[in-house]
C-alpha cells in the first residue's frame, strides 16, 4: 500500500513504535523527510546485554539532553533535567546500523540481541510515552527481486508502523495498526 504523505505523516505522529527501511541511495532523503518531526537522533547506542536496553537508553537520552541544555540556548527544559522520561511530540531516531553490541557475537547472534533490543525497546516506548522511530536498512532478495529489511522479521512484529522508502522516492506503508 503506497500512501501519500499527508496520511504518513498523520499515522507517523500517532505511532510509539515506527520501523522505516531505507537503501543507502535513500538515506538522505529520509533524513530530510525526518526533519518535521522533532528528531533526535541517538547515534550511539551500546550493548553490552539485551537485558541492559533500558540503561542503554536512558543514558543516550541524558546525554543529549544535557548537550541540548548546555549547547542550545532555546531549550531549557527543566523536566528534561529530571533525566526521566516526559512524553512529547519528539521522536527519538535510531539506526539499527549504529548499534554497537560489546562482546563477541557472530551475524545470527546479532541478530537475536537486536531483536530483543527492538521488542524491549518498543516496551519502553509504550510504558514512558515516547516516539522512538528505527532506521533499518534494506537489502534486494535475491530469491524474489524485492527488499526486505536487514535483521530478520522482529522490528516489523514490534513496531506499529513500518514504512519503507523505497528508491524513487516513494513511501510504501508494510504495516499499520492504526488502519
Amino acid at each position: 500500500m503506497k500512501g501519500d504523505i499527508d496520511m504518513i505523516s498523520g499515522y507517523l505522529m500517532q505511532s510509539r513504535f515506527t520501523t522505516i527501511g531505507y537503501t543507502y541511495k535513500n538515506e538522505s532523503t529520509l533524513l530530510e523527510f525526518l526533519k518535521d518531526y522533532n528528531p533526535i537522533y541517538i547515534n550511539r547506542f551500546n550493548i553490552i546485554d539485551y537485558t541492559d536496553v533500558q540503561d542503554s537508553l536512558k543514558s543516550a537520552i541524558r546525554d543529549i539532553t544535557i548537550d541540548r541544555a548546555l549547547n542550545d540556548d532555546s531549550y531549557i527544559n527543566p523536566d528534561s533535567l529530571l533525566f526521566s522520561y516526559k512524553a512529547t511530540d519528539d521522536h527519538y531516531v535510531i539506526n539499527l546500523n549504529n548499534i554497537n553490541i560489546i562482546c563477541n557475537t557472530s551475524n545470527m547472534l546479532r541478530s537475536r540481541y537486536i531483536n530483543e533490543m527492538v521488542r524491549r525497546l518498543r516496551i519502553e516506548s509504550i510504558d514512558n510515552q515516547i516516539n522512538i522511530i528505527l532506521l533499518n536498512s534494506m537489502y534486494r532478495d535475491v530469491a524474489n527481486n524485492k527488499y526486505s529489511l536487514t535483521g530478520g522479521s522482529g522490528t516489523i512484529y514490534s513496531s506499529d508502523l513500518v514504512l519503507t522508502h523505497n528508491d524513487d522516492g516513494t513511501m510504501e506503508i508494510i504495516k499499520n495498526r492504526y488502519a
